[in-house]
């Protein structure tokens, strides 16, 4: 069975204006949240996408690849927290070492960030279930 998830992290490397311009009629017709930053790697340069986005409903990477129609995306489900995941790709010119050794907390968090961001990151809620049944029973919380 293909395994399906709502959070992806992508890549796109040498992308151009049109692989930019895919990403906001995906973002309506299948996400929650995306972001992306236009970076340059250190070691070969090479002009990227570094997105993250979380969908509406679960789909395979198939599926993604195929809703999203561009040919040069790499896609991984994510890990770590969706904040984590967006901070990554808000990081613009902030070097490699200094993100794995501070992340948002660095210096040079966000430098010269060149990218989009559609909606608002999601967090997880405070779990209210219990706080619900007390009130239901009158029990104090």
């Amino acid at each position: 069975m293909t395994k399906q998830s709502t959070r992806y992290c992508f890549t796109i490397n040498n992308y151009d204006d049109e692989d930019i311009e895919c990403l906001k009629p995906f973002y309506v017709d299948y996400c929650n949240y995306l972001v992306y930053g236009k970076e340059v790697g250190e070691k070969e340069l090479t002009p990227h996408l570094q997105g993250f986005f979380t969908l509406k409903t679960k789909l395979s990477m198939t599926g993604v690849h195929k809703d999203l129609g561009s040919k040069n995306i790499a896609l991984q489900t994510a890990a770590g927290t969706s904040l984590q995941a967006s901070n990554y790709c808000k990081k613009g010119e902030q070097t490699k070492e200094e993100w794995e050794s501070s992340k948002e907390t660095g210096p040079n968090f966000g430098l010269n960030y060149q990218g989009k961001e559609f909606d608002v990151v999601p967090t997880a809620g405070k779990c209210t279930d219990l706080d619900d049944l007390c009130d239901a029973f009158e029990f104090p919380s």
